[in-house]
């Protein structure tokens, strides 16, 4: 950009005087301080109509934040402006337990707990720094909590990428080259068996949030 001001006022000297030159760089001066300010502007000052959305995210994906810290949040939020939180349930970590985690794929079933023990490993096999799941009742207080603050919940569960803990719990779970060209974070979606783990996994949280 800064070089093609100055190759401009170049070729300006050339064909006019000093005086144009100066008008013109006076000129350029107030146009980039006023693009300057225009980026600065918050995206809210665009914004109109009760449609418009502004989103805090919590990553609690990648770092477990207890449910007292996330209610606490949920009004903080309101207070700040925030219409939603984007609350990142799965994201890495998988920070979020149903009370029936069992799942029958492909003709073999898992139980609940299996499934949970593994889910929990994996988070631990993600980091040590934090730990925790939330419970489907804790859940369910967000949701409460949130509905009394005026703010509205987005769940956010990563697939097939940023699925670290998910991957951990399925080779767990006994499966095999699960992951994606031997990445950490990413399900291959040419293994039958992690994609229907997978899509079966997602659907008992989609049915969970479609009630909220």
């Amino acid at each position: 950009m800064m070089e093609v001001v100055s190759s401009y006022f170049q070729k300006l000297r050339q064909k006019t005087g000093g005086n144009q030159v100066k008008r013109g760089k006076k000129l350029c001066s107030i146009l980039l301080t006023v693009c300057m300010l225009l980026c600065m502007l918050p995206t809210v000052a665009f914004a109109s109509g009760s449609d418009y959305l502004k989103i805090a995210m919590l990553d609690s994906g990648r770092k477990y934040f207890s449910a007292d810290w996330v209610k606490a949040f949920l009004y903080e939020a309101k207070a700040d402006g925030y219409t939603h939180v984007m609350l990142a349930v799965g994201n890495d970590g998988m920070r979020f337990l149903l009370d029936d985690m069992s799942l029958t794929v492909g003709g073999k079933t898992y139980s609940s707990n299996a499934v949970a023990s593994a889910i929990r490993s994996g988070n631990n096999a993600y980091t040590t720094a934090s730990s925790g799941e939330w419970t489907e009742s804790e859940m369910d207080e967000f949701f409460a909590t949130a509905k009394k603050a005026g703010i509205e919940i987005i769940p956010l569960l990563n697939s097939p990428g940023h699925m670290d803990a998910i991957i951990d719990c399925m080779e767990t779970l006994g499966m095999k080259n699960v992951a994606y060209n031997n990445s950490k974070r990413t399900i291959s979606l040419t293994n039958t068996d992690a994609a229907a783990f997978t899509k079966a996994l997602i659907e008992k949280y989609v049915k969970y949030f479609a009630s909220k």
